[in-house]
């Protein structure tokens, strides 16, 4: 717990801090339409920028970490100093005001929140290749045609790059993955926030949208996994927008921004772009401010130029897996047929849980479309719910807004773009956890635009008291799952640390086999299975020893295929 809140604090100071210097370097520090939620997440966009291009030229070491927190701390001392963090000390006024009942739901929210991070990771990607690439990021920069090696290493997420360097694996001795749920409070914090404000039906569809969201994510919390903190900022944006669409117009950085950065923790958040363009579309065509051209095109070029030089470096693709943008002619470039299989592997899986993916993506929507609704039927009811309220919500829509259609259709926009990436995401990649979001936000932000007021105190506290009965639910369910997977990890350490030690005692009964790749470099690889854990390094499952070469004496160097 103790190394969680360390976590927790650094990540906190650093994103706020890079936050508020973006914002001063376009004087908006003064605005008072972007809010403290607003400035932590800009933070961790261009946090993640940077370390994006420290990753190319060092290893992501405690180093980097500690010089962004010491410039942190000297910033955010001499703007307090000057009277400039007006958000900062607004936010906490606002805080101090709050009822008593408020202020023990945000503990309550705290405290489930540093439970989860407390748990093992549990995601099957994790032991495939997340350690694996965050242990390489640790050891070296970006590493020439790393995916040919393994393919996964090729999957370039921001993601990974937040995890690994925040993680303060040199500092504490393991990793702690605390910035999804650092990541999860300020968007829970922001809601109840948001909840004071509203009618009661719109109090309880966002309580709702928050605990579906905790229920769905909450073993994924404390996994460096690429799926959940994609999902926590297009779940934000879609509620600011729908809550304030007139936001989009006064506060349209966040619009622009958030999206783009998302395209570089994970490629599913495409169609969220829609609120880069509709910004853009407000501030030049329609309010005519041409200087913002300028400002806003440069910032996109900042948050991705990055993110592709890295995906050349690793795979030799702009994009990676998709080989249909084949600009560069480098000797460690990733077989044309080995990226699109890749491609074509992520897209059948997510639909039916099969090796073969040629026959899988042979098989008709009726066919697939079955197997998939049983597969969800059996392990996630709530997602069969979502996915049906989601279904019907035009008609929901069409029914509760008619008078908003006609006078103000932007009120809509955020359901509307919700809906527009549900639809990619069922035709591209039908896996849950790429696009939650949208299904939940397909779903329920119909009855967050319901305006009504009833003066009822029952129904009012309503969404109270759910959050306090999903509070003991999620204690109950962490406790669990800390009974079952503890091993000989004591409760009382978990005063101080995760449970990452369930990951080492699991992964030392898989037995490894060691093979040469040239200059006395040992890779290791599992006897049986694909995981690798964080066992051995350098580790990956079956690579091609006869196709596989070193370019040249040392690892970091970089891997190509033999002609």
């Amino acid at each position: 717990m103790l190394a969680v809140l360390i976590s927790w604090i650094i990540s906190l100071i650093v994103f706020f801090a890079f936050g508020h210097l973006f914002m001063r370097i376009l004087n908006l520090y003064r605005n008072n339409s972007y809010n403290f939620a607003d400035v932590f997440f800009f933070g961790l966009c261009f946090t993640g920028t940077i370390l994006t291009v420290l990753s190319i030229m060092i290893p992501l070491k405690w180093y980097v970490v500690f010089s962004l927190f010491l410039f942190s701390l000297l910033y955010l001392a001499y703007d307090y100093r000057k009277g400039k963090l007006f958000l900062l000390t607004g936010t906490w006024q606002k805080i101090k005001a709050l009822p008593f009942a408020s202020k023990l739901l945000i503990g309550g929210i705290i405290w489930v929140t540093a439970l989860y991070t407390l748990l093992p990771p549990l995601s099957y990607d994790t032991a495939l290749y997340h350690w694996q690439s965050m242990m390489w990021t640790e050891t070296y920069p970006a590493v020439p045609g790393l995916a040919n090696l393994h393919t996964r290493f090729g999957f370039d997420s921001n993601a990974l790059l937040l995890h690994t360097a925040f993680s303060l694996q040199d500092v504490f001795g393991f990793h702690v993955i605390g910035i999804n749920g650092l990541s999860l409070l300020v968007l829970f914090i922001w809601i109840i926030f948001k909840i004071r404000e509203s009618s009661w039906v719109t109090r309880l569809a966002l309580a709702l949208f928050a605990i579906v969201f905790l229920r769905y994510y909450d073993t994924n919390i404390a996994s460096p996994g690429t799926d959940l903190l994609p999902n926590i900022l297009i779940a934000y944006l879609l509620l600011r927008a729908a809550l304030d669409y007139r936001s989009m117009a006064t506060a349209p950085l966040l619009y622009w921004v958030l999206p783009v950065f998302c395209l570089t923790l994970k490629l599913s958040t495409t169609p969220f772009c829609l609120f880069s363009v509709i910004t853009f579309t407000i501030l030049v065509f329609i309010n005519k401010q041409y200087k913002t051209i300028f400002p806003f095109v440069i910032t996109g070029c900042i948050l991705l130029i990055p993110w592709f030089v890295r995906n050349v470096i690793l795979s030799g693709y702009l994009i990676y897996p998709y080989p249909s943008i084949d600009w560069f002619s480098v000797d460690w470039k990733v077989p044309l047929a080995t990226a699109e299989g890749e491609n074509m592997v992520i897209r059948s899986f997510a639909r039916v849980l099969d090796s073969d993916y040629q026959k899988v993506m042979e098989l008709p929507l009726t066919v697939w479309g079955k197997m998939w609704l049983v597969r969800y039927f059996n392990i996630s009811k709530m997602v069969i719910l979502l996915l049906s309220l989601a279904v019907i919500s035009p008609f929901v829509v069409a029914f509760t807004q008619k008078k908003t259609l006609i006078k103000s259709p932007c009120k809509i926009t955020a359901w509307l773009i919700a809906f527009i990436g549900m639809i990619f995401w069922a035709v591209m990649a039908p896996d849950v956890r790429f696009a939650f979001s949208s299904i939940a936000g397909s779903a329920l932000i119909p009855f967050i635009l319901i305006n009504i007021n009833i003066k009822n105190a029952f129904l009012n506290k309503l969404p109270v008291i759910a959050g306090f009965l999903g509070i003991l639910f999620f204690t109950g369910v962490c406790f669990n799952v800390i009974r079952i997977t503890k091993n000989d990890l004591s409760y009382s350490a978990f005063l101080y640390k995760p449970n990452v030690v369930h990951f080492t005692n699991t992964a030392a009964s898989i037995e490894f086999k060691t093979s040469e790749l040239g200059n006395n470099v040992i890779l290791y690889m599992p006897q049986s299975g694909d995981q690798c854990y964080d066992h051995s390094f350098p580790c990956a499952p079956d690579y091609c020893s006869d196709c596989l070469e070193m370019r040249g004496k040392s690892l970091r160097e970089g891997f190509r295929m033999k002609k």
